[in-house]
């Protein structure tokens, strides 16, 4: 077992008393809701459900990344994949997608907001996902490559059971 010290910048704490960053997405003059960073969990719901959606946002990120273009895909998504933004917005306001009537009432409000308060509310959840050390095109990466990993596990899985 390797021991890991930590850098003198970083304060040590459990794991439960972690409260994760967020930013605040005004919807209207005293309206506003809280989103906070994308995990990879809600990367996976996002994919099991706009698999074709996630599966070219994510070309575009790697191509736009791999010519050094700059990535802002905000209002492209919006047009493109309105439902996989609803989505993702209502996952990073920590609506729990396990209460299906809570979280599809969400999706629907999600769906309906103003155009000014999507694109702020997908900017600060980029902001909040990406960082200096874990770039788009990096998690693009990493999570393109795990989904390629599970893929080849789950069919390796298939023909390996016999069949009845």
């Amino acid at each position: 077992m390797q021991t890991v010290s930590l850098s003198p910048e970083y304060k040590s704490m459990r794991l439960q008393d972690i409260v994760l960053a967020t930013a605040t997405v005004k919807v209207s003059d005293g309206v506003q809701f809280a989103v906070r960073g994308l995990s990879p969990y809600d990367v996976a719901v996002l994919y099991t459900h706009y698999r074709a959606d996630m599966t070219e946002m994510f070309r575009r990120i790697t191509s736009k990344a791999s010519a050094n273009e700059a990535v802002d895909l905000e209002a492209d998504v919006i047009m493109q994949a309105p439902e996989l933004v609803a989505e993702m917005i209502t996952l990073a306001s920590n609506t729990d997608p396990a209460d299906e009537s809570m979280f599809q009432k969400a999706v629907s409000v999600a769906q309906r907001l103003p155009l000014a308060a999507q694109l702020d509310a997908l900017e600060k959840i980029g902001g909040l996902t990406f960082t200096s050390e874990m770039p788009p095109e990096k998690f693009v990466r990493l999570i393109a490559e795990a989904i390629q990993r599970m893929t080849t596990a789950f069919q390796a899985q298939d023909k390996a059971r016999p069949l009845t």
